[in-house]
């Protein structure tokens, strides 16, 4: 386009390009990117460095009229204008075949220049054809930078608009805008005028008028006992008081609400935003007898679609507060004449503790069911007897992951053979139907660690538990123990793992008990072979003690490459031998490897367990920082050598693999040099 545009035409079409970007723009683009014509139209006129070559007068009269054809696009630029803080700027690509922009963008604009162009922005701001709630509480976030002559018309501009507007989401809006640019802590000390404060208590004043909800809306918002200064004057106070304060001020906020607009209040402040179960905690202070309380309820119970998770939540709290006795009494009375779907809706809403599990020991059968079913369980510490009536309830109901995270932090109080099935049943459980629950890895290192040792629980079952969780178990406390000893202590098991992993390198099959027909599940086997394959630490023949016995390593290790051999897979099987047998650890005198690992090393000497050996070694370096060079590498390799050269006698072969790793290291060290070589060069 700019390749069209003649010298001499060049304002009137940078008239017409800031109109096309303004249509353009009015096209809402949903993503991050910053080359949008949006961000080109907010560069054109910006007001410390317009990226246009047009002249202010230009400038200012384009913004006028684009306010006028795109009120929105017009808006956001002038507020753009009005912001003072810190910013940057992505200056615009610079046409070099046109003289007509020379010497302009490169600096900033004058000071006069930059005064005015802000000082028009603000006026068309001010005179805005028809204030709403969000061009006024633009404004008013504004206010900080704004002088206090103008500050005076913006809350005149609030006023009116108050006396004038009906529309109850609109000034509750407007309201919570105010408050958040002038009461709030950070508010307070960016604004610290005391008449800036007085007009935005008259302002607030005016926009409560008339409706006990807007009043009182942002403070059921959230579950935080922090409250803006008009509330809550002493910012130091000590959370208890804080909260003290809060839970005074939001029960008589419920009792006005009841008291003015009853139910519909009520319904009316959950739809403004405020939390259900508050709402309902603090409205049951209120509501003292039986009667009342049954036709709240009720109320509650009427509304679906929408409204039926709020007003479960708002049942919630309001149930939590009432006493045994006037909860069943509740329970009595609703469930006259209701449908079982209405006095099951109130069971799930009561609280989840023995004596709702009571009441409902008189339902039927398919309700009992269903509230299993249905319920979100809470978490909680729960003695012994209920613990294990909720873990069967709710496995009974095929929700084990529930009945899993239930007993978090009570494992010790769950009976073996439960804590077994439970970790069992959630390897291959599905998402839970009423609550989205996600086990941690923590919870299942902790209900391994309370489950081994027990009487009753052998090593291959914790075994089993740890093959199944090995991902979650990678980084845990509990680690996988029981699995890395079965496997040290049973080459059969080793073969076994290694069969899922890998297949076979000829033409046979394997055993029939080793086929897995579902797919998934063996995706599933194969990838945990392959993680424990990898995590195996422990050198077959340790003892309690960490000592190796060489006789038991040996024998391992035969009996390992004769099954390796028959089932297809030696030279892979002599591969993760060896990268076992580096894990190794080292003499009292710091040789390493230890000799009864140098012994089994020295007797077998085969090529694939060799480079397993070193792969190992590499691989247990892990990450790490770099420094300039490859004088980490060199420092490796120095420590390799010299345990090569004691070697040499005893263990030649040892000695060789060991000589190796060093080359290896002194091959990268040469790398790193070169490569730090390179960058010098490139940089200077």
């Amino acid at each position: 386009t700019q390749n069209t545009i003649p010298p001499n035409e060049s304002v009137q079409n940078w008239a017409g390009m800031s109109t096309i970007l303004a249509r353009l723009s009015s096209i809402e683009i949903h993503d991050n990117y910053m080359n949008k014509p949006a961000a080109s139209l907010g560069d054109i006129y910006s007001c410390w460095l317009p990226q246009t070559a047009a002249p202010l007068k230009d400038r200012v009269q384009s913004l006028q009229v684009l306010a006028k054809r795109f009120p929105d696009i017009g808006w956001a630029i002038c507020m753009a204008q009005l912001y003072f803080g810190p910013r940057t700027a992505l200056p615009n690509y610079r046409p070099r075949w046109r003289n007509d922009a020379s010497g302009v963008g490169h600096e900033a604009v004058t000071t006069e220049e930059y005064h005015t162009f802000v000082r028009k922005s603000l006026d068309i701001a001010l005179g805005w054809p028809r204030h709403d709630h969000k061009t006024l509480g633009d404004l008013v976030e504004k206010i900080q930078w704004i002088g206090e002559s103008d500050e005076g018309t913006i809350w005149d501009l609030v006023d009116e608009w108050a006396e004038s507007e009906s529309d109850r989401r609109a000034r509750a809006s407007l309201l919570e805008r105010i408050r958040k640019s002038t009461f709030t802590s950070r508010a307070r000390r960016r604004v610290g005028n005391e008449n800036t404060l007085k007009r935005a208590r008259g302002a607030c004043a005016r926009l409560k008028q008339g409706d006990s909800v807007i009043r009182n809306a942002r403070l059921f918002a959230g579950f935080s006992a922090g409250f803006p200064h008009e509330d809550i004057s002493d910012e130091a106070m000590a959370y208890d008081e804080r909260k003290a304060c809060a839970d005074r001020l939001r029960s008589a906020a419920m009792k006005e609400i009841w008291t003015e607009r009853g139910c519909k209040g009520v319904v009316d402040l959950i739809e403004e935003g405020g939390i259900p179960y508050t709402i309902g905690l603090f409205l049951s202070h209120h509501l003292e007898d039986t009667e009342s309380r049954v036709n709240f309820l009720r109320e509650c119970l009427s509304h679906e679609g929408a409204l039926h998770e709020k007003m479960n939540g708002c049942m919630r709290g309001f149930l939590q507060s009432v006493d045994k006795t006037t909860l069943e009494t509740i329970i009595q009375v609703i469930d006259k004449g209701a449908d079982s779907g209405q006095a099951l809706r109130l069971l799930l809403c009561a609280p989840f503790e023995r004596h709702t599990w009571r009441l409902l020991d008189g339902y039927p059968q398919r309700v009992r069911d269903r509230y299993w079913r249905d319920v979100a369980p809470e978490w909680g510490r729960y003695d012994e007897p209920d613990l294990a009536e909720l873990q069967d309830r709710l496995f009974d109901a095929e929700r084990p992951v529930a009945a899993f995270c239930i007993a978090d932090c009570n494992w010790s109080q769950v009976e073996t053979s439960r804590l077994k099935r439970l970790l069992f049943a959630i390897v291959t459980a599905k998402p839970d139907p009423a609550v989205s629950y996600e086990i941690e890895a923590h919870q299942i290192s902790d209900a391994l660690d309370s489950l081994d040792g027990r009487i009753g629980v052998s090593v291959t079952e914790m075994a089993r538990l740890e093959f199944s969780f090995l991902e979650p178990l990678e980084y845990s406390e509990h680690g996988i123990p029981n699995l890395e000893r079965q496997v040290a202590e049973s080459p059969d098991f080793f073969v076994y793992v290694l069969a899922f992993a890998f297949k076979r390198a000829d033409e046979g099959q394997d055993p029939p008990e080793w086929r897995v027909e579902d797919t998934k599940q063996k995706e599933f086997l194969a990838l945990n072979a392959y993680r424990l394959l990898d995590r195996i630490c422990r050198v077959p023949g340790t003892d309690s003690d960490g000592k190796i016995d060489s006789e038991v390593l040996e024998n391992w290790i035969d009996k390992a490459r004769e099954l390796c051999v028959r089932y297809g897979r030696a030279e892979i099987g002599d591969g993760r031998i060896g990268r076992i047998l580096s894990h190794a650890p080292s003499e009292k005198n710091g040789l390493w490897p230890c000799d009864a690992v140098c012994e089994a090393l020295e007797r077998f000497a085969v090529q694939h367990i060799r480079d397993g050996f070193i792969v190992g070694v590499h691989n247990a370096r892990g990450a790490h920082r770099r420094r300039e060079g490859g004088d980490q590498e060199r420092e490796l390799a120095a420590k390799y050598r010299s345990w090569a050269r004691p070697r040499a006698i005893d263990y030649p072969f040892v000695s060789s693999i060991l000589e190796g790793i060093a080359e290896n290291y002194d091959r990268e060290a040469e790398r790193w040099d070169d490569e730090t070589e390179v960058d010098k060069r490139l940089m200077y």
